[in-house]
């Protein structure tokens, strides 16, 4: 069926009285506009819809019509369809689409399966402020331990999972059991499969979805729209959702761990090496991420949050082999990361480590790794080490390049700050 077709199909079955474009900016924050479906453009099938993304020209914004969902927010029927922006240098679903592309190019594999456990919190409120004479946040969160003291309208029921303890707590201390099950039903309308979800580990209202394995691009793809669902749902039950690494001092925080294996078609090429329930090729996979760990944390770990995370939690990789199906799970990224580089990078190591057969350091069911210790340092390590990354131009150097500016000043502006902290500390000295 040709993509007008498709389109028109879609809209007539739902009646659509839009079609929204979405697309994702470097860093990871989705974008849209939205067409009106009795006057869509000829040209849009062919070439795309023009935008001004800078000042320079415009850009063409591709759909890929078989990523049309019915939104299921928005009050008028709404289609939402993916779309990659066509000669931008910028472009991360493109990189995406060039990584999975590059796979198949080199014959190791023809796909790069990815599913991933997110973890972000529930808030009733959240307020803050960053001026030039107060800088501050403040949360709050009905089922957080630190209420337990607070009188409460109505009564302080008192049931509340204990601080940095509260992983798989039931009703009544599961205070977004209802929330999470809307959640994975509207996603599951959406065709993303959540096979499980749970309270995590922080007692404020910190929840966990585990989703199903998906293609690279598909994944990331899915990945935006997790997080989307998750925002809506968490704002039509009066709470607000967050995907922060690091939103709490001394809670646990926020992972996205990622299970990955290479495939041919429906055969998983990870299995099987006796011993370490990994193939030859998932192990030297396995000896490319290690190798690269530090420049890829620029990816996975983005935010000068994610390594506030890294001190305590997430330093660790896994090699399972859940339902027959071996995997090597990756504890350190964070939902913070834009899934279409993150997962890209993820992949860009591993083939590196398969094509110049790299051994990692050891091998068992549970690896401790060395990350980068700071937004800084992953940055500098990106500088150093993007050789893997720039294969086939699945990255290019003008990318990396506008990835690291915009990203370290970032960092030079959270440095920048006069920190509470220090006022406790230095303040009467």
């Amino acid at each position: 069926m040709q993509n007008r077709d498709i389109l028109l199909t879609k809209i007539e079955e739902t009646g659509a009285k839009f079609l929204d474009l979405r697309w994702t900016d470097i860093c990871g924050k989705e974008q849209h506009l939205s067409l009106n479906t009795q006057f869509l453009p000829h040209f849009l099938f062919e070439k795309g819809y023009l935008i001004d993304l800078d000042d320079k020209e415009k850009q063409a914004l591709k759909l890929d019509f078989a990523s049309i969902v019915l939104d299921p927010f928005f009050n008028d029927a709404t289609l939402q369809v993916r779309c990659s922006i066509k000669d931008y240098p910028y472009d991360v679903r493109t990189i995406a689409e060039r990584a999975a592309a590059y796979l198949k190019a080199t014959n190791i594999a023809n796909l790069c399966n990815i599913s991933s456990r997110v973890e972000f919190f529930l808030f009733d409120e959240i307020r803050w402020s960053s001026s030039v004479n107060e800088v501050f946040y403040k949360i709050n969160a009905e089922g957080a331990s630190f209420n337990n003291d607070k009188e409460i309208a109505g009564g302080n029921t008192g049931h509340r999972p204990d601080f940095r303890a509260a992983n798989f707590s039931t009703p009544p201390l599961d205070y977004s059991q209802d929330i999470r099950s809307a959640i994975s039903l509207t996603l599951e309308s959406l065709n993303i499969k959540i096979t499980a979800h749970n309270h995590a580990r922080a007692s404020a209202n910190q929840c966990k979805l585990t989703t199903d394995f998906s293609a690279l691009v598909e994944k990331a793809d899915l990945t935006q729209l997790l997080k989307y669902v998750v925002r809506n749902t968490a704002h039509n039950f009066a709470k607000t959702a967050t995907f922060m690494p690091k939103p709490l001092a001394d809670e646990h925080g926020s992972g996205m761990s990622c299970c990955i294996f290479l495939a041919q078609d429906e055969q998983n090429l990870f299995a099987w090496h006796q011993e370490h329930s990994l193939s030859e090729l998932g192990i030297y996979f396995l000896g490319g991420i290690i190798k690269h760990i530090k420049a890829l944390n620029a990816f996975t770990n983005p935010t000068t949050l994610s390594y506030k995370r890294l001190l305590t939690e997430g330093k660790v990789i896994n090699i399972c082999n859940c339902n027959n199906n071996p995997h090597i799970n990756l504890c350190f990224p964070d939902p913070a990361a834009n899934p279409y580089l993150a997962y890209s990078a993820l992949l860009m190591a591993g083939i590196d480590g398969i094509k110049n057969k790299i051994n990692p350091p050891i091998v068992s069911k549970t690896i401790e790794i060395r990350t980068s210790e700071n937004l800084g340092q992953a940055l500098q390590s990106l500088e150093t080490d993007q050789e893997f990354l720039l294969n086939d131009n699945v990255f290019t150097k003008e990318f990396i390049t506008k990835y690291i500016e915009i990203k370290n000043k970032e960092w030079r502006l959270v440095n920048s700050l006069v920190h509470p902290m220090e006022f406790k500390l230095y303040y009467s000295l």
